[in-house]
Order: structure tokens, then sequence, then C-alpha cells
């Protein structure tokens, strides 16, 4: 062999083995539980690499300039993502096999915004159902009562 040449074949040998690793890792991507919206604020893509930059930036205008907007609330995020078990009571998005956890466990990322912040809405799904099944009676009642002439 020349010289150099066990060196370049090793070189190879290591860049294929991590384009081969890479590639299986991402075949492996975990299946991410679907929000409740039509789409989310931004592409799929840029969230997964860049949603922390927003809920930093985000962070910064509430607590530093005192501007509070909602695109990219950590809360509106909450509300979108959470799931409900059998019972109907919000699973938080932090636990095993739920939104936040499935790709920061994958990658190996501690999740710290919920040592402050709360991993469910603040009301339970409970209320949420039954404001909304009142609510519906409410209309159909009004619907449905008769019109009344010089009214």
């Amino acid at each position: 062999m020349k010289p150099g040449e066990t060196t370049t074949k090793l070189v190879w040998f290591v860049l294929i083995m991590v384009s081969i690793a890479s590639v299986q890792s991402l075949a492996d991507m975990p299946e991410v539980p679907r929000g409740k919206g039509e789409q989310c604020v931004e592409p799929a893509e840029i969230m997964r690499k860049q949603h922390m930059e927003f809920l930093l930036h985000q962070r910064d205008l509430t607590m530093r300039e005192g501007i509070r907007t909602q695109k990219y609330s950590l809360t509106g995020c909450v509300e979108c993502h959470v799931q409900s078990n059998s019972q109907g009571e919000f699973i938080p998005v932090n636990a095993t096999q739920q939104f936040c956890e499935v790709c920061h466990g994958f990658a190996s990322v501690k999740i710290d915004c919920f040592e402050c912040h709360a991993t469910t809405p603040d009301r339970p799904q409970s209320v949420n159902a039954f404001i909304q099944k009142a609510l519906g009676q409410l209309i159909a009642r009004e619907l449905s009562r008769p019109i009344q002439p010089g009214l």
C-alpha cells in the first residue's frame, strides 16, 4: 500500500458508517402525536428545528418588554398538543409518549420548560366539555324558540 492509503480508507469507512447510522436514526424517528389544530404556527420542519428560539423570543418579549402575543405562546402549544386519556383527563405533554417527551426523549434533550409552566391546560377537560355542551344546548334552545312578531 502507498503511504496514506490506509488512512484514506479508514476515513472513508468512518464516513460511510456515520452516514448509515444517520439514515438509520432518521428511519427510527418516533411517531409524534398530532396537534388539534389545522396547522401549527409554523411548518413542522421549522418548528422541529427552531421551536426553542421562538419560545425564548416570546419569553423575552413578555418578561422584558411586557408584550404578550399568542403566536409562540407555550400555553398555546400545550393547549393544542395535549392529549386525553380514556376518562377525558389531560395527559401532561411531557409524559411518556406525549408530544414534547417523544422528540426530547429521542434526542436525549432535557425539557426544563415545565419546571415552571403547566403541562396541561388550566381548566380540566371535563370543564371544557361541560362549557361546550351547555353552550350547545343554549344555542339549540334559542334556535328552536318560535319567533315572536313585533320583537
